[in-house]
């Protein structure tokens, strides 16, 4: 196959994430991240073998030189001083390579003659391996390397500015800003066998977070969420009183304790500032913005999550902009979010997403569904949720033994009085239906 395409416009298709300080109402199933390559399109034959049209050959080349060029749209200087240099000569040939072969394609059509074409044709064919060389090279460099290449989003619009940070724990690696396309990348050494989160934060849009690991290159696309709410107030240590905000779009309404905010772990007094982003549950933009519905339940297990409703709240110091906490005996911010989202076969909970860990979690929070308040998750109830699933199936299994069995039996009996010369049994019930019409 001497497709140039195939092996340079391979592009991952991104999964979609979503930020830390969300809050969730979610239980039941959900969809998963899925990841997949994309290749040029073509036609083989037993003669040629795989050709592709001129057309998409020349597209798939443009691609990868758009690729090329998007790669180094970061601006931050920072960034660029943590990168491990790759050797630019690889690229820069490949770059070049790919030039060469379209204007080679381009004299071949226009050739006079058939001696001429296939001169360009053998040219091609040396070129084409030369790539495929430089494409092996060039993913053996990044060995022990992580790329990270992305683009920013809001609403189908490419973002400007949108600080990206890569750390792990509680250590940053580094930063870097998005361009004018709203494209960034990270190039570092490779954490194996520890979880990255990947940050991107803007003024006026909720701050959004990734998990990254292994090595190579990873494709990524943030989608933010614009804030709905942006107030301040004077928080008091002790003060038993609340400040009530409410989205008139959307009628979410949040109740905030003034008296509960800490900082570093200490009672805060001062001007505090109080965010909050809705999520659409029940749109993809929405979804997209949202880490992927996966969870850690209160009794341990990870499972598939259903979101009936999501909010984004942040709380910062008015003055330095440092994050904000709330007391853990305190009781907490109260959300009233109305949601047209179809309600999970599972009783819903509240779920916290920790972006330490880059998990959403189920927490013990009280929740009203419809005026309703719910029982806290028991633990002990998941277990016996499992145990009637595996009963169950043990059932299911039986029955499905039981009916073989039958099955094989009838089957059995028509051999036997076809073997005597009887007249073969109705067992469906058609005959006797027949018979008493």
């Amino acid at each position: 196959v001497e497709a140039v395409q195939r092996a340079v416009a391979a592009i991952s298709k991104p999964a979609p994430g979503g930020g830390s300080g969300n809050a969730a109402v979610a239980a039941g199933s959900g969809a998963s991240a899925a990841r997949g390559l994309r290749g040029g399109p073509g036609h083989a034959s037993a003669k040629k073998g795989f050709i592709e049209s001129e057309a998409d050959v020349r597209d798939d080349i443009e691609t990868f030189e758009r690729r090329l060029r998007s790669t180094g749209d970061s601006s931050d200087e920072d960034a660029k001083a943590s990168e491990i240099p790759i050797a630019p000569s690889t690229s820069q040939e490949m770059a070049q390579l790919a030039k060469e072969l379209r204007e080679l394609r381009r004299r071949r059509r226009a050739a006079k003659s058939a001696e001429d074409a296939e001169s360009l044709r053998a040219q091609e064919k040396g070129k084409n391996a030369r790539m495929r060389d430089l494409w092996r090279q060039r993913q053996k460099e990044k060995r022990g390397q992580l790329e990270i290449e992305g683009t920013v989003n809001s609403k189908g619009t490419r973002l400007e500015g949108v600080v990206v940070e890569l750390a792990v724990e509680s250590d940053y690696l580094a930063s870097t800003m998005s361009g004018k396309t709203g494209t960034f990348r990270h190039r570092v050494v490779a954490q194996l066998g520890r979880a990255m989160r990947l940050i991107a934060r803007k003024a006026g849009f909720a701050e959004t977070c990734k998990r990254m690991g292994g090595d190579g290159t990873r494709h990524v696309r943030f989608e933010l969420l614009p804030l709905c709410l942006q107030e301040h107030f004077q928080a008091k240590p002790g003060v038993k009183d609340t400040k009530i905000f409410e989205d008139p779009e959307s009628g979410a309404k949040f109740e905030v304790p003034v008296g509960e905010l800490t900082k570093d772990g200490k009672p805060f007094e001062g001007n505090a500032e109080f965010s909050a982003a809705i999520v659409d549950v029940t749109s993809t933009a929405g979804l997209e913005a949202m880490p992927p519905l996966t969870g850690r339940s209160v009794r341990g297990a990870v499972i598939p999550m259903q979101s009936a409703g999501c909010v984004f709240v942040g709380l910062k110091d008015a003055n330095d902009s440092k994050s904000l906490g709330l007391a853990p005996d305190g009781s907490g911010i109260e959300v009233s979010l109305p949601s047209n989202a179809p309600l999970p076969l599972h009783q819903p909970s509240v779920w916290h997403y920790n972006d330490t860990v880059g998990e959403w979690e189920q927490t013990m929070q009280p929740l009203a569904v419809n005026g309703s308040e719910l029982p806290p998750p028991n633990p002990d109830q998941e277990v016996s949720d499992e145990v009637a699933e595996v009963e169950d199936a043990a059932l299911a299994a039986k029955q499905e033994e039981k009916e073989g069995d039958l099955q094989s039996n009838r089957k059995k009996m028509d051999e036997q009085r076809h073997k005597d010369g009887e007249e073969k049994i109705c067992t469906c019930g058609y005959e006797g239906k027949k018979a008493i019409l």
